[in-house]
């Protein structure tokens, strides 16, 4: 099961939706965000794990996030995404150099198909077949 953070953002304390896991089979906190579209890694992440970008044909991103200004991307990976230690799924995701405090942000293009549930009433994530 997920847990719930803390993080400081414009002098506001915001609630962000946190599962332990894996990419690649490298051990990773990855932020699950109801608010992005994509799913990313960081560049420097991708990089570590000598990650290969997929063909684009031609496509790229504009992320925008809390901070100023928008990030895009050309360059996309397929990787092993781990949840809990029990969940492999293989996904793409985009590379951009983003400073959202943890290396994995997974958006709902991952999470309404792969099951993931969060509830904000009761402040937790749960991973398919996990119930309350």
């Amino acid at each position: 099961m997920g847990w719930w953070s803390s993080q400081r953002y414009d002098q506001h304390v915001r609630m962000r939706a946190m599962v332990s896991g894996a990419v690649n089979d490298e051990q990773t906190t990855i932020l699950l965000d109801t608010g992005a579209n994509v799913s990313v890694i960081s560049e420097r992440f991708a990089k570590k794990l000598r990650l290969k970008s997929v063909p684009n044909l031609g496509r790229s991103i504009d992320v925008q996030g809390i901070g100023k200004g928008a990030l895009t991307t050309k360059r996309r990976v397929l990787v092993k995404v781990t949840l809990e230690r029990r969940l492999v799924y293989e996904f793409e995701m985009w590379v951009l150099p983003h400073n959202a405090g943890v290396d994995v942000v997974l958006g709902v293009d991952f999470m309404i198909p792969a099951g993931v549930r969060l509830d904000l009433y009761r402040s937790t994530a749960m991973l398919p077949g996990e119930t309350t």
